[in-house]
């Protein structure tokens, strides 16, 4: 089931169910269980009688051709992945500060970058990127 919803920049995006696996969870709200819903939605294994709805985990939709259609973590999150030649099914979560508990800064994220070796990509870099490799016919 897809819910249809207008974001605030009025683009209409496309939302399944919430989601919570049937087997190896407790309510479904803690991490571990969120987790483990989000493994079992990528999974090719799992089939829709595989969870309960609603739940706590939200599905959201790619719309196809990626950044280049619309840039959203959702598209920027499946593109990446597919670059990597990996599976087009992805997470997004966001990384809260330790000290207050609110979503962290940029200053916060490039801190944990360098001292944990990821690389950090704005959605505008990967569509610079996508641009570039893209071919005209």
């Amino acid at each position: 089931m897809f819910l249809h919803i207008k974001s605030p920049r009025n683009e209409v995006l496309s939302i399944v169910m919430m989601h919570d696996a049937k087997v190896g969870i407790t309510t479904g709200v803690s991490a571990s269980d969120r987790a483990k819903t989000a493994a079992a939605l990528a999974s090719p294994n799992f089939k829709p009688e595989d969870f309960r709805r609603p739940g706590h985990v939200f599905p959201l939709k790619y719309k196809n051709g990626g950044v280049l259609r619309r840039a959203g973590h959702t598209e920027s999150s499946v593109d990446l992945v597919m670059l990597a030649e990996l599976r087009p099914v992805s997470v997004l979560s966001a990384i809260i500060d330790q000290d207050d508990g609110s979503m962290a800064s940029l200053t916060t994220l490039r801190k944990l970058s360098l001292e944990h070796n990821i690389p950090i990509v704005s959605i505008t870099d990967l569509i610079r990127y996508e641009r570039k490799r893209e071919r005209l016919v």
